[in-house]
C-alpha cells in the first residue's frame, strides 16, 4: 500500500507552497482538505478481485450477500421488498430479473433459460376455438345462431382449420356452391370433384355460414328454438339435411360438450328475433275514425312490415275491396303492384280491371307497401317456383324496390337458391 502515498506527498508540498503564497487565512482550509483526502485515499474496493461483474443493482428494503467469482454475470437486478440468495456458478445466465414481494430461488444449470413466463401447451382444437370464439359470438349477436353451434360445426367441418377447404379456400363449414357466384374450389365429398365455395377470408366464411342458415326456409324452424338449446340445434341441422353423416348430431354435441362451447352462448346479448317471428302477421283493430276501419265485422285486418292488409273472402274483388276501404280501384291495384297487369280473356290479353273475383285467401294490401323489408329480413333465398311479385306480397315491400336492389325486371325468372336482397345497402 506504500505506493498509494507518493501522490499524497506531492500534494502536501504543493499545498505548503500555495499556503505561503496566499497567506495564513487559506492555509488551515487547504490542510484540512488534504487530511480528509489522505484518510480515505485507498480504502475502497478491497474485495474487487472476488466479485463478479455487476452492471446495475437497485435495492430497496433489502440486501445482497457477497457475490463470489463463482457467480454468473447478472446484467440488471431490480429488487423490492425481497432478498436474493447466493447465485452459484451452476446457475443459468439471467438477463433481467424484476421482483416484487418475492424472492428468487437458486437456478440450476440444468434448467433452461426463461425470458418470459411460459404458456401451457394447448391442443390444435383448443387453439382453434380460442382464435375464433369472438367471431362466433359476433355471428350469434347478428344472426341468432348459437356460438356453440358455429364453433362446433367449424371444428368438425374444417378439422380445426387444417382441412384443404379451410387452408386453400377459407371454407370452414363445408358449404357447397349451390347458387354461389364467387370463386370456387373442387373437393371430393359425396361425389368426385364437387364444387365448394371459396372465400377471401375466414371472416367471410363465418358470415356466409350464418346467412346460409338464417335466410333459407328449411332452417327457419331452428331459430324458434332457444339460443341455448345446442342439442336441439344440432339435431335440427341433421334433420334439415345440413350433413349426410347419420351421426352428425351426436358428433357435434360431443364436440360442444367436451370443449364447453356452450359457455360462449351466454356471452352474446340483444339477439335478433327469429325470421318466422318477424314475418308473423299482427292483427290490428283500427279506430272507427281510421281510414282502415270497416263495417264488415267478419273482416280481420293484419299488418306485415307495418303495412295493413286483409285476406280475401268469397266474392271479393279489388274493386269491391277498394269501395269497402274508401279507395279508388287503381289505388288498391297500385298498392298490390298490379298496375298494368294483364289477363287472358278468350285468348286475348286484356288489362286487369279489378272486377275479377279473387281467389279465396289472397293477400290484399289496403295501404302503400314499404320500400324495404323489416329489419332482420334483409335477404331471401328463393325456394321452389317463387316470383318477385309473391315476395313483394309476402314481405310487404314494393316490387319496384326489390327490382332496383337486385337489378331485375318485374317479370324476371327466379331459380332455386337465388339470393334476393330485400333491404337497401345489404351486403
Amino acid at each position: 500500500m506504500f505506493y498509494h502515498f507518493f501522490p499524497a506527498v506531492q500534494k502536501m508540498l504543493l499545498l505548503h507552497i500555495i499556503s505561503l503564497l496566499m497567506g495564513r487565512k487559506y492555509a488551515q482550509w487547504l490542510w484540512l482538505s488534504l487530511l480528509l483526502g489522505v484518510a480515505g485515499w485507498g480504502g475502497a474496493q478491497d474485495n474487487a478481485t472476488r466479485e463478479a461483474s455487476v452492471c446495475e443493482v437497485s435495492i430497496r428494503d433489502t440486501s445482497i450477500p457477497q457475490v463470489s467469482t463463482r457467480e454468473a454475470s447478472v446484467c440488471e437486478v431490480s429488487v423490492r421488498e425481497a432478498s436474493i440468495p447466493q447465485v452459484s456458478a451452476r446457475e443459468a445466465s439471467v438477463c433481467e430479473v424484476s421482483i416484487r414481494d418475492t424472492s428468487i430461488p437458486q437456478v440450476l444449470a440444468s434448467e433452461a433459460s426463461v425470458c418470459e413466463a411460459s404458456i401451457p401447451q394447448v391442443s390444435a382444437r383448443e387453439a382453434y376455438i380460442l382464435k375464433y370464439k369472438d367471431l362466433a359470438i359476433k355471428q350469434m349477436q347478428e344472426y341468432g345462431i348459437p356460438a356453440s353451434i358455429t364453433l362446433g360445426q367449424a371444428c368438425v367441418e374444417s378439422g380445426n382449420g387444417t382441412s384443404r377447404l379451410a387452408r386453400e379456400g377459407n371454407n370452414h363449414f363445408g358449404i357447397k356452391c349451390h347458387d354461389w357466384k364467387g370463386k370456387t374450389i373442387k373437393q371430393t365429398d359425396d361425389a368426385q370433384d364437387e364444387c365448394f365455395r371459396k372465400y377471401s377470408s375466414v371472416e367471410e366464411s363465418f358470415k356466409d355460414h350464418a346467412a346460409f342458415l338464417r335466410y333459407r326456409g328449411r332452417y327457419a324452424f331452428l331459430f324458434d328454438l332457444s339460443p341455448f338449446d345446442y342439442q336441439g340445434w344440432a339435431r335440427g341441422l341433421k334433420q334439415a339435411g345440413y350433413a349426410t353423416n347419420p351421426q352428425y348430431a351426436e358428433i357435434l354435441i360431443r364436440v360442444i360438450e367436451e370443449n364447453k362451447l356452450y359457455e360462449y352462448d351466454r356471452m352474446a346479448t340483444d339477439l335478433p328475433d327469429s325470421p318466422r317471428k318477424l314475418e308473423e302477421p299482427v292483427v290490428i283493430h283500427p279506430d272507427v275514425r281510421s281510414p282502415l276501419y270497416t263495417a264488415n265485422l267478419a273482416r280481420t285486418i293484419y299488418q306485415q312490415n307495418q303495412v295493413a292488409y286483409i285476406v280475401s273472402q268469397p266474392g271479393d274483388t279489388y274493386a269491391s275491396l277498394a269501395l269497402e276501404f274508401r279507395l279508388f280501384t287503381r289505388e288498391i291495384l297500385r298498392f298490390n303492384d298490379l298496375t298494368g297487369k294483364q289477363k287472358v280473356v278468350n285468348g286475348k290479353m286484356k288489362a286487369l280491371s279489378g272486377d275479377e273475383a279473387l281467389e279465396v285467401g289472397t293477400v290484399v294490401y289496403v295501404a302503400q307497401k314499404r320500400k324495404q323489408a323489416a329489419k332482420g329480413l334483409p335477404v331471401h333465398i328463393v325456394e321452389g317456383d317463387e316470383t318477385l311479385h309473391a315476395l313483394a306480397q309476402r314481405y310487404g315491400v314494393r316490387l319496384s324496390s326489390i327490382c332496383t336492389y337486385n337489378r331485375l325486371s318485374k317479370n324476371a325468372q327466379l331459380y332455386e337458391g337465388k339470393e334476393i336482397v330485400m333491404r337497401k345497402n345489404f351486403q
